[in-house]
């Protein structure tokens, strides 16, 4: 019996903090239903050989994403994972990701190219960058306020491909 065969993702939200040194501190939630109770099941023993393979299984799939600050690539590591119940039947599942790139004064440009999808479930995404922006390049409906930047992405929007985001640090 494996999780993926009926935990189905239902929503993620993720606030990103992009920091005047260039780290970028990602943390994302997962939400999910869980209608046999699978995350429930698990003894401890299991749950951290479960909060092992999800680690794995994200960081294979950030491995294939290319993310570049200003033109240089730069990596992404997958720091922490912990599984949470709201109820039996609704598991949530957070992430902390960081990477880090070089800034400077004047235009910055951080950018991700990944695999395009179809969104199979809505999110959303906060960044709050350390300079204004000035555009953006994503998918679904974007919010600018000066240096923050709130996404919202409905299932079935197409994401991925080239994503990005310009910005002015003065």
């Amino acid at each position: 019996m494996q999780s993926k065969d009926f935990v189905i993702p239902v929503y993620a939200s993720g606030f990103f903090n992009f920091s005047s040194d260039g780290q970028v501190t990602q943390f994302t939630t997962f939400y999910y239903l869980d209608r046999r109770g699978y995350y429930l099941s698990l003894g401890k023993r299991r749950l951290k050989e479960e909060l092992k393979t999800i680690k794995n299984n994200l960081q294979a799939i950030i491995d294939e994403e290319e993310i570049r600050i200003n033109g240089k690539r730069v990596r992404a590591y997958v720091k922490w994972v912990k599984i949470k119940l709201l109820d039996p039947h609704h598991p949530m599942i957070e992430f902390i990701i960081t990477f880090t790139g070089s800034l400077k004064k004047g235009i910055n440009e951080y950018y991700n190219t990944y695999e395009e999808e179809i969104a199979e479930y809505p999110y959303e995404a906060l960044w709050i960058l350390p300079g204004r922006i000035i555009k953006v390049d994503m998918a679904g409906e974007a919010e600018v306020r000066e240096n923050i930047l709130r996404l919202k992405v409905n299932k079935g929007t197409r994401v991925g491909g080239k994503e990005g985001i310009r910005f002015l640090i003065t």
